[in-house]
């Protein structure tokens, strides 16, 4: 038994050392980003500017003096600097995005906007991260929280299309796609002079021949951010702006989650 007491004791005092020089590397690394920080023009200054695109400067020291600009009142070198930040990940960024939905059937035509939707909401979560002065870790290991960040978005983009959500719908009448299709096809007249979005009366009948609690039971399947906007606008009549103030969210994600709820509406639909 002295033998398993004395690696114990060898391993306890190894994990000490090891603190110890974590502890001490961290202290030294705040230290080079204080005296970094410091060491950087006035931000008034057009040096300062060229200072902060230097590619050997660390993304923590950027960090700093966005969050300087913040308490400051500088919201033109607030903007400027959250450029900066998201020209320093923005590659990267894109890679990871790329190659997540590569893992997904996604059709093409909507790949490109499930893109820009994905990396859209990284850049979001980046920048409620770093407005928070509470989330002081951004300042020390920017690019440990960005790794956080977007095992976090992906789930986040992973439940709200659907892809996390096993429950399937039977219902009796499918509509062909070329129909559903037609329904955002804009017609002419035959003289060629006019064009008006004229609906397909027969994709309109095939719709209005779903039976209503079928259409219910859709709806309630929907994930629940896509539920409360499809019942507040549809079924209550309110206004985009309306819809906004009561979940608590923008415009913008108000139209951006009704447009995704539509589109799982309708894959139900031709099912």
């Amino acid at each position: 038994m002295l033998w398993f007491v004395d690696m114990m004791s060898v391993s306890l005092n190894s994990d000490g050392a090891d603190a110890a020089l974590s502890a001490l590397a961290m202290q030294q690394r705040r230290a080079l980003l204080d005296e970094l920080t410091t060491a950087l023009p006035d931000p008034s200054k057009e040096a300062f500017w060229l200072a902060v695109q230097d590619p050997e400067l660390p993304i923590e020291v950027l960090v700093r003096s966005f969050r300087e600009a913040l308490a400051s009142g500088d919201a033109t070198g607030q903007h400027r600097l959250f450029e900066q930040i998201i020209l320093c990940i923005q590659t990267g960024c894109e890679c990871w995005a790329n190659n997540l939905l590569k893992t997904l059937a996604f059709p093409q035509r909507e790949r490109s906007l499930q893109f820009s939707d994905l990396c859209a909401d990284l850049y979001e979560c980046v920048y409620r991260g770093l407005i928070d002065p509470q989330r002081y870790f951004w300042e020390e290991n920017f690019w440990h929280c960005l790794l956080f960040e977007r095992s976090h978005v992906f789930s986040a983009f992973l439940a709200r299309e659907g892809w996390c959500f096993a429950q399937r719908v039977k219902h009796g009448i499918r509509v062909p796609r070329v129909l559903v299709e037609s329904l955002e096809t804009r017609r002419y007249y035959t003289d060629g002079l006019e064009c008006l979005d004229v609906e397909d009366e027969q994709a309109r009948e095939m719709f209005h021949a779903v039976e209503k609690s079928d259409l219910f039971q859709m709806v309630q399947i929907l994930p629940e951010h896509f539920r409360a906007v499809i019942m507040l606008v549809f079924q209550e009549g309110k206004s985009e702006k309306e819809t906004a103030q009561l979940l608590r969210i923008t415009e913008r994600t108000v139209r951006y989650r009704l447009d995704r709820a539509l589109r799982k509406l309708r894959q139900l639909f031709e099912c």
